[in-house]
C-alpha cells in the first residue's frame, strides 16, 4: 500500500496545467522522467546499487523489479506521454485515472477484497471504477472538465479493467494514456 501512496503526487500535474500551463506540466513531467529513468538504468547496470536499493527501499519495489524498470519509470513515462499527446483537460483526466484509480483499487482491493481474479480483487476494480467516476463528474461539475457522464464512466470501467488484467504493458504506463485516449474518444 505504502508504494502506491506515491501516486497521489502525480496529481501535480493536473495540478500544474490548471494553475500555471500545460507546458509546465510537460517540463515538469519530463525532468521527473529523466530522472526516473537515469536512476532506474544506474541501478540496473550496477548490482552492488541496485542491491543497495532494495535494501534500503524494498518496501517501494517489487521484486520482480530487482531485474527491470521499476513502476515510477513507467509511471513517470505514461504521464509525460498522456500530457505530449492530448489537450490539457483530456491529459488531465488520464492522469487522475492512474492517481487515484489504481491507489483506490490497492486500498480498498487489500481491505475488503474477497474475490480473487488474477492476483487482485474484483472489490478493488469496484472502487478504482467509482473513485474515478466521481473524482471526474466532481471536476466536471466544478467546471474544470466538460466531458459527458455516459463518457466518464466508460472511460472509468474501461480503466479499471485494463487495472485488472495482468496485460504485459505495465498499468502505471498504460492507465494515464488510455484514460485519456477513451475521455478523448468518448467525453
Amino acid at each position: 500500500m505504502i508504494r502506491k501512496l506515491y501516486h497521489i503526487w502525480g496529481l501535480i500535474f493536473p495540478v500544474l496545467i490548471y494553475i500555471f500551463s500545460k507546458k509546465l506540466a510537460v517540463y515538469a513531467a519530463g525532468c521527473f522522467f529523466i530522472v526516473i529513468f537515469i536512476f532506474d538504468l544506474t541501478r540496473l547496470l550496477n548490482s552492488k546499487f541496485n542491491l543497495w536499493v532494495f535494501r534500503k527501499i524494498k518496501f517501494m519495489l517489487k521484486s520482480r523489479e530487482f531485474y527491470s524498470f521499476s513502476g515510477s519509470t513507467y509511471f513517470s513515462a505514461g504521464v509525460l506521454l498522456t500530457l505530449l499527446l492530448f489537450k490539457p483537460d483530456i491529459a488531465a483526466g488520464g492522469i487522475i485515472y492512474l492517481c487515484l484509480g489504481d491507489l483506490a483499487a490497492v486500498a480498498f482491493g487489500e481491505r475488503y477484497g474477497k474475490t480473487s481474479f488474477v492476483g487482485k480483487t474484483l472489490e478493488g476494480t469496484a472502487a478504482f471504477i467509482v473513485v474515478t467516476f466521481i473524482s471526474i463528474s466532481i471536476l466536471n461539475i466544478l467546471g474544470l472538465f466538460n466531458f459527458n457522464y455516459l463518457g466518464i464512466s466508460t472511460a472509468a470501467v474501461l480503466c479499471g479493467i485494463i487495472e485488472l488484467l495482468p496485460l504485459k504493458i505495465d498499468d502505471n504506463f498504460l492507465l494515464p494514456v488510455a484514460g485519456a485516449f477513451l475521455l478523448n474518444l468518448l467525453g
